[in-house]
């Protein structure tokens, strides 16, 4: 089932927050609160089944926290780019599990202008496929050396741009266990 822009640049969500109780059989809710700039706070009571999440948050300007239930790393979740693009007052993510799941594949821009964050959700060390994290925290000023991916596992192929204008990152040390041989396959 799909909640694909459902409600896409829906100015009128107010400080009360959304609450979106019957979404565990949902596996796609790309764009879901796209633009939805005046919401402060969304509640999910279920996100078990979905697999695209493409944008589903982005530039959604007042949000400040959000918490991604039934995420862990054996969830179905595969793609996430932009999915909290443009969040400028979001300062923490979080997920049930200790990791987001290894079957992800892209990342990209996630995070990207997401100037107040303060905190990335953990990856796991193994992921199954491929993974793009091409601009992930690009301009994410308000992360600093100890919030950021410290450790890239072998599996990601991109990181072009990861942390262009990170202003907060001083002396930041990133480890890459991806191989260029295995990143050319």
């Amino acid at each position: 089932s799909s909640m694909n822009c459902t409600y896409y640049n829906c100015s009128i969500l107010e400080d009360d927050g959304l609450n979106l109780p019957y979404m565990g059989e949902c596996t796609d809710i790309r764009n879901m609160l796209y633009g939805c700039y005046t919401l402060t706070q969304v509640n999910f009571e279920s996100l078990a089944k979905v697999i695209y999440a493409d944008g589903f948050l982005r530039n959604c300007y007042g949000l400040l926290s959000v918490h991604l239930p039934d995420i862990n790393r054996d969830h179905p979740l595969q793609e996430m780019s932009s999915a909290f693009s443009g969040c400028a007052a979001l300062q923490t993510t979080t997920i049930d599990g200790e990791s987001l799941p290894i079957g992800l594949r892209n990342m990209s821009y996630c995070y990207s202008n997401c100037s107040a964050l303060t905190n990335v959700i953990p990856i796991p060390t193994d992921f199954t496929y491929d993974v793009n994290m091409s601009g992930c925290c690009s301009r994410c000023s308000s992360l600093t050396d100890d919030a950021i991916y410290k450790d890239i596992p072998f599996r990601v192929i991109n990181t072009n741009y990861m942390y262009e204008r990170c202003n907060g990152l001083i002396n930041p040390t990133v480890n890459l266990t991806c191989d260029n041989v295995y990143s050319k396959q």
